[in-house]
């Protein structure tokens, strides 16, 4: 994978981070969290966010010249340890689908 960008602003959002993998290019989203009180990282990237995602990473695309190429959605998830533990990461390939 080759990385691309990294907090990529434009007219609907912002994405985290930018690949490109082969063909496709990779858009990441990362989402951390320091206890899991209120549920785990991944499930904040609800449909809104989805939406905002794929609205943004049109746009780049367009931006860039690229529509010629697949689009693929990663959730990153980082769970920072309590009392020195370690961190959980998780890396959720294909985490949701563009929505139009």
């Amino acid at each position: 994978m080759k990385f691309l960008a990294k907090n990529v602003r434009n007219r609907f959002g912002e994405i985290d981070l930018i690949f490109q993998d082969g063909h496709t290019v990779v858009f990441v989203e990362v989402r951390t969290r320091t206890r899991l009180d209120h549920g785990e990282p991944a499930e904040t990237v609800a449909f809104v966010k989805q939406r905002k995602l794929s609205r943004a990473a049109t746009a780049f695309l367009k931006s860039e010249k690229m529509l010629d190429r697949s689009a693929r959605f990663d959730v990153v998830t980082i769970v920072w340890g309590n009392s020195g533990g370690e961190q959980e990461l998780k890396h959720f390939i294909n985490a949701f689908e563009m929505i139009e």
